[in-house]
């Protein structure tokens, strides 16, 4: 985990995972929680603390990085159809949240809306590869009469969720449920069993 940025009610504690663009502070950055759930946020105002939060995933952030998307997208098409705004409140001495519909959100408080990042450096190439080595690519083998999935480049415990944002497909692979729990066998932890 990256080092603490705040605690909200709709995510819990956010960690900074990596800054991508900063003037004195971060401006545009992303967050993760302690689930790894990824999220983009902008530092609308610096004297209020006012910061869009949208989650994302490491496809559409790679996207956005790659120059493919626009950061504004990224924002409206948000997972849940959801931007937290967080504030700090001076006289409370604490953040105050609140959720908004990301299609609604007043386009002030996002980047203009066909703004690619254009910004390419090393720090953003190594976490382009950072990115990219947390996806998860699984492949359908039959074994004996059930079907199993290999899973590659990723290590992972007893249990592993697989949702739709993060496997690459192969062989015409479809998860019928992208949001179902697959064990491993702690003998061979590469074969999970639907």
């Amino acid at each position: 985990m990256g080092k603490k940025w705040i605690k909200i009610k709709e995510t819990g504690q956010l960690y900074l995972e990596k800054i991508i663009v900063y003037f004195d502070i971060p401006i545009l950055f992303v967050c993760n929680d302690f689930e790894n759930r990824k999220y983009l946020c902008l530092n609308v105002d610096e004297e209020t603390g006012c910061t869009v939060i949208a989650e994302t995933d490491n496809r559409t952030l790679i996207s956005m990085l790659k120059n493919q998307i626009t950061m504004e997208s990224v924002f409206r098409n948000s997972s849940e159809n959801k931007i937290i705004i967080a504030e700090y409140n001076c006289e409370k001495d604490e953040i105050v949240s609140s959720v908004q519909e990301a299609k609604k959100i007043d386009a002030n408080l996002l980047p203009e809306k066909e703004a690619f990042l254009e910004l390419s450096n090393e720090v953003i190439s190594e976490y382009l590869l950072f990115l990219k080595k947390q996806l998860i690519s699984v492949e359908v083998e039959d074994f004996c009469e059930k079907k199993t999935i290999t899973v590659k480049q990723i290590k992972f415990n007893k249990y592993f969720s697989l949702n739709s944002e993060n496997v690459t497909y192969h062989k015409n692979l479809k998860l019928e449920d992208t949001k179902k729990v697959y064990t491993c066998d702690n003998n061979n932890s590469r074969k999970m069993i639907a």
